[in-house]
């Protein structure tokens, strides 16, 4: 078995940094060695990666497209880069790293989670894209040790659910609709992936325009549009999920606000990593 030096980036948020953590133990675990680089600052130590000289890089989403002052340094130091995207890949996605990543395929890996991403990625020319799945360090990852006799049937749920939040709102009304009718027409078909949905809507006269702005300035469609989609609509698809829960007690972690349901009870907020499985 071929023994490796890995680079790992750990980068902010709520998930990314126990996901890399994980990565990191399982790479140690299987005796490659491992540099563990904290760039929650959204700073990256060129030079001790340099000295340590991996045989790749392994960061969350785009954390590891460092810009030099001639394009970018991993690319620069002759480092292959290997992105894991669990969430949309286009949010920070511009043509910049779409024409290095296309214009330089061996530096360049990209692994996505979901498989309608993972197929434009593809036709976007982005030769090394492959499937990833999602997975859990086993050993943080388990359920109290309880007599199962004793325990009431129930659901338990983490995440936010702020519908006191206010809905977001782009100012320009076919743009808001547009977000509306998606979000609208996912609760009726949640089984549709929301891009789908997009496509089906750009077809539509009232929407062409939007349509016409996905093909020609894609990453305006993804910034605005999409995200809002997205952020507001991860609020409606949860609450409709849960509230067609009925029968059992619910306990969500994180949720609640402006929002009441019989047989839920509202927790407090517990974070990604150990406290979740608890």
């Amino acid at each position: 078995r071929i023994l490796m030096k890995v680079a790992i980036l750990k980068g902010a948020g709520v998930i990314a940094p126990f996901v890399m953590e994980g990565y990191t133990n399982a790479f140690r675990e299987n005796n490659h060695t491992v540099l563990g680089m904290d760039i929650s600052n959204g700073y990256i130590d060129i030079n001790k990666l340099r000295e340590f000289n991996p045989e790749f890089v392994l960061a969350y989403g785009y954390n590891g497209f460092c810009k030099s002052k001639s394009g970018f340094a991993l690319r620069e130091m002759q480092i292959p880069l290997v992105s894991l995207h669990y969430d949309c890949p286009y949010f920070a996605l511009n043509d910049e790293k779409l024409a290095e990543i296309r214009n330089f395929p061996e530096f360049y890996y990209d692994f996505i989670w979901d498989d309608t991403f993972l197929q434009m990625f593809k036709e976007e020319g982005v030769s090394n894209s492959a499937h990833i799945l999602l997975a859990t360090e086993q050993k943080s990852f388990y359920p109290i040790d309880q007599n199962r006799g004793s325990v009431d049937a129930s659901v338990c749920f983490v995440g936010g659910i702020d519908v006191q939040q206010e809905k977001p709102k782009l100012g320009v009304d076919i743009a808001d609709k547009f977000i509306d009718d998606v979000i609208e027409l996912k609760l009726g078909n949640i089984g549709v992936p929301v891009l789908d949905i997009c496509s089906q809507l750009f077809d539509v006269k009232e929407y062409n325009n939007i349509g016409q702005l996905f093909k020609t300035k894609s990453q305006l469609f993804w910034d605005k549009l999409y995200y809002a989609i997205h952020k507001w609509g991860s609020i409606a698809v949860r609450k409709y999920i849960l509230d067609s829960l009925e029968g059992v007690a619910v306990n969500i972690y994180g949720g609640g606000k402006g929002w009441e349901k019989q047989n839920a009870f509202f927790r407090q907020n517990v974070k990604y990593g150990p406290e979740l499985s608890r």
